[in-house]
């Protein structure tokens, strides 16, 4: 699933697969945080400019990204 919301967030997807992660956001609490805060920070990223990251770079950012929704969740539950 991560995969295609990676792919929804910048774009990439298209047709069936891009309807799919998009509805299964749209009724999980966790996938529609992760797609919101992902969307922005690559909108923000095409905002600014910003020369390409490595592929680690972007690893490292949708590590924390999952991590932050983790943490809202276990929050909004505890």
């Amino acid at each position: 699933m991560e995969g295609l919301l990676n792919r929804a967030a910048d774009g990439s997807s298209k047709g069936l697969a891009r309807w799919y992660a998009l509805a299964h956001a749209a009724h999980c609490s966790g996938c529609k945080k992760f797609l919101d805060n992902l969307t922005r920070m690559i909108e923000q990223m095409r905002r600014e400019k910003q020369p390409p990251v490595d592929q680690g770079a972007v690893d490292r950012l949708t590590a924390l990204v999952r991590e932050v929704g983790a943490v809202e969740s276990a929050t909004e539950q505890g």
